[in-house]
């Protein structure tokens, strides 16, 4: 009886995640989740996950770094997307091929090692997995991953007939490449006419950073209205001073 009821709950939690990021975040991920969240993590949660079932959303996140929008947006919203198979072809961009890597190898472990996830997502979770390499991934459910940066850039991905219907852009701007007119020029056309083109009308972009310098890439989506239809949302470390 005891183990029926349990059984029942786990189900419950799981079916009741699958509508709430929220949820799902905390109850995944404890680990990450230790502090109560901010007022931006909760809108951030919300969102995403509306976005998740309307798809064709584009949105610019700029905040200070040490706000967990990494935790979140490319790590417990690729994990969502992928154990309730929202997605079937997912792109992450960074700076670097070795931040990229390092972005996916996270998702890696947590399908790996994490028990809530293994326990109620075995048909995601269990080896083995069709590919598993540092820079591209396929799920058991058959989810496609795969990272990439500024300087490695991607053309005409797609995984079977599934052109990439998630593309997150996380701090793809480094102190480097914003030092000069010409790098950041060169941001800013790999952006449009290279990324904005990997995906298709359903495709949902998400861009989340710093914003490092007042003519960086992140700072145009968030301010200019070269970007029409962009959800812009952009947080402050101090909201105010005491």
């Amino acid at each position: 009886m005891k183990n029926d009821i349990n059984s029942s709950i786990m189900d419950l939690q799981k079916m009741v995640s699958s509508k709430s990021l929220k949820l799902f975040a905390t109850t995944y991920f404890g680990h990450y989740c230790k502090c109560s969240f901010a007022p931006f993590h909760l809108e951030l949660f919300d969102y995403l996950a509306e976005i998740a079932l309307k798809h064709g959303r584009q949105l610019a996140i700029a905040a200070p770094r040490g706000n967990a929008k990494s935790s979140i947006v490319s790590l417990m919203y690729i994990l969502w997307c992928i154990c309730y198979g929202h997605e079937k072809c997912i792109v992450i961009f960074s700076s670097t091929r070795n931040q990229s890597e390092k972005l996916l190898a996270h998702i890696k472990e947590e399908l790996s090692s994490n028990e809530e996830l293994k326990r109620d997502f075995p048909e995601v979770c269990e080896p083995p997995n069709p590919r598993w390499r540092n820079d591209d991934i396929i799920t058991k459910n058959e989810v496609n991953v795969i990272s990439s940066s500024v300087e490695h850039g991607i053309r005409g991905f797609r995984y079977k007939e599934n052109r990439p219907g998630l593309i997150i852009l996380d701090d793809v701007e480094a102190v480097e490449t914003i030092r000069s007119q010409e790098q950041r020029e060169k941001v800013y056309g790999w952006f449009t006419k290279v990324v904005m083109n990997l995906g298709s009308e359903n495709t949902n972009y998400i861009v989340a950073g710093t914003i490092l310098h007042f003519d960086s890439l992140l700072a145009k989506l968030i301010s200019h209205e070269e970007f029409p239809g962009w959800k812009k949302m952009m947080y402050k470390s101090v909201i105010r001073f005491s």
